[in-house]
């Protein structure tokens, strides 16, 4: 009789056949919880076996896989992680253990200050306004507000609405006219924040303290 014993749950189960006893995974470890580089699955064999294959979400990951070798999952999603000893046509697989190769993503710095920013001469027919790019950013938010807005930059109350947002470092403002933007003060005003993938960075200080944009929606 030829039938395996799959999926056994005995620690130490052999039989005539050759069904390898169970592996059991010790330990997932992540190897730098601030970066994707990856983990390693360390477990105890099962026996007899000729290899192990590594199963992630219940899809063959790596077949032979090799205790505490280095698997790059792809993203910093948790996954169920099963190792399965096999032995010809038989198998007998691991309990499933839950790991993350975890990714810890820092917001930007503050941009678009002192001589990183660039605002358009009186003299300039078209208004561009310009900004350094930041490594670390994979787009910019444009924020523009008017006087009255500024109070409430400093708590949760909506205030600047999104002028822009993307990846270039220029704008183009030639027609936002302060006259009708803001008829009282006839002054507008604008924020440059970058973000990433760990939301977005600071916008700077006032008076207050650290600015928070709540915006409007987008401008009209």
């Amino acid at each position: 009789d030829d039938t395996c014993f799959t999926n056994s749950t005995a620690s130490s189960f052999t039989d005539a056949n050759g069904t390898p006893s169970q592996p059991v995974i010790t330990s997932i470890v992540d190897i730098d919880p601030n970066n994707l580089t990856g983990i390693q699955v360390n477990y105890t064999s099962g026996a007899p076996a000729t290899q192990h294959d590594l199963y992630k979400d219940g899809a063959l990951a790596v077949s032979n896989y090799v205790s505490g070798v280095t698997y790059q999952p792809g993203d910093n999603s948790t996954h169920s992680y099963v190792v399965r000893a096999v032995n010809g046509t038989c198998y007998t697989n691991s309990a499933p253990v839950n790991g993350t190769d975890a990714y810890t993503v820092t917001v930007p710095p503050e941009i678009a200050t002192g001589t990183n920013y660039s605002w358009p001469t009186a003299t300039q027919t078209q208004q561009s306004m310009g900004w350094n790019s930041e490594p670390a950013a994979t787009g910019y938010k444009v924020y523009r507000g008017t006087k009255a807005n500024l109070g409430a930059l400093c708590d949760g109350t909506n205030d600047f609405c999104t002028r822009y947002d993307g990846s270039n470092t220029t704008l183009d403002i030639t027609s936002d006219n302060p006259a009708t933007i803001d008829t009282t003060n006839r002054v507008v005003y604008y924020l440059i924040v970058a973000y990433n993938g760990g939301g977005e960075g600071p916008s700077g200080t006032a008076t207050c303290g650290a600015r928070v944009v709540n915006t409007t929606g987008n401008c009209p």
